[in-house]
């Protein structure tokens, strides 16, 4: 059986190979383009003359003369350690980064909606139930989307393709139901300021489910976001959650993502805040979105970091979307 792989993020470096999420490709499906937000932008790249295929091995590299930005040529490359306010705004993957669709055989593959489905399993924890009952019923529910600058969907090439949006055009495929979605997230935001306004967008929205998204700010070591220790996050998402139950809604903890090791901001212990987000989500019988075990997942199947970052830095590609949306999506 085959399945489609669509918009799969990847940066190419010299000609060296690197690797897609799978193998056994049918080389004639293999779409390579690069596009601007919104549509702008849209380049396709040819086979042959800007990039080589690996089908069989799931591999793919540039040409010598490719039209593909070349990933060697990024401020980033090859540091150990770097600052993104030496470049002045000119850096990121943007001029680098390419998505790739293309067809490939099931058997023999791991797929990643089979890998979040297990993720969620391994934890045992509550799925949804109230929300996914209103919809089956017909009534309508109304999704409050709250967190950072990844929950403000930045980074996604679409508009459409922000993590929430997938997530709730699913919901409303599955149950037939329809999702009202409103949004209060903030670019830049941590959980020590998310609190302080959680109660007022609750009131503001009477929503019905709630999914709470911090943690990549939280765990940044930078001076104006003078880091959350892991003890204080958990006293903001419990109180964020506690808020939300006591207003009869629905509750999503969301896990970070993996930032880059080697950005200056980051904070080497950074999966503290998600181990705390899981200890939070048991010990309170929440369902968990844990994007960080699917995160590193990806990584164990060979995709790099930098291919999952637009900016290199913190903020997903639109294939980073997709895991968000895959594990929020094994919780009905």
């Amino acid at each position: 059986m085959k399945s489609v792989q669509t918009c799969e993020s990847l940066v190419l470096t010299g000609t060296q190979w690197s690797s897609l999420r799978y193998h056994d490709i049918l080389a004639d499906t293999v779409e390579v383009i690069a596009e601007g937000f919104d549509g702008a932008e849209r380049r396709v790249f040819r086979a042959g003359a800007d990039y080589e295929v690996d089908a069989e091995r799931g591999r793919i590299r540039r040409t010598e003369n490719s039209a593909i930005g070349d990933y060697a040529d990024s401020p980033f490359y090859g540091r150990d350690s770097f600052n993104h306010e030496d470049y002045n705004g000119q850096w990121g993957n943007y001029p680098y980064m390419v998505y790739i669709s293309y067809l490939y055989e099931r058997q023999g593959n791991r797929l990643m909606e089979d890998e979040a489905r297990r993720i969620t399993l391994s934890l045992g924890l509550p799925r949804l139930g109230q929300s996914v009952r209103r919809l089956l019923s017909g009534e309508p529910v109304t999704y409050l989307v709250y967190g950072d600058s990844i929950s403000t969907g930045c980074e996604a090439i679409y508009k459409k393709d922000a993590y929430f949006n997938l997530f709730a055009r699913k919901l409303e495929q599955v149950t037939g139901g329809r999702v009202n979605l409103v949004n209060e997230s903030v670019g830049g935001e941590t959980s020590r300021e998310g609190v302080k306004r959680f109660a007022q967008a609750v009131e503001k929205h009477r929503p019905d489910l709630v999914s709470i998204a911090y943690g990549v700010n939280d765990m940044c070591l930078r001076g104006d976001h003078s880091d959350v220790s892991p003890a204080e996050y958990r006293e903001h998402m419990v109180t964020m959650l506690g808020q939300a139950r006591a207003a009869g809604a629905e509750v999503i903890l969301i896990t970070n993502l993996t930032p880059n090791p080697h950005w200056v901001y980051t904070n080497p212990a950074f999966r503290e805040h998600a181990q705390e987000l899981r200890r939070v989500a048991r010990e309170y019988g929440v369902p968990l979105a844990d994007v960080q075990a699917l995160w590193e997942s990806e990584q164990a199947m060979g995709k790099n970091l930098s291919d999952l970052l637009l900016n290199d830095v913190n903020h997903p590609t639109t294939y980073g979307h997709r895991l968000y949306a895959a594990m929020l999506e094994t919780l009905f």
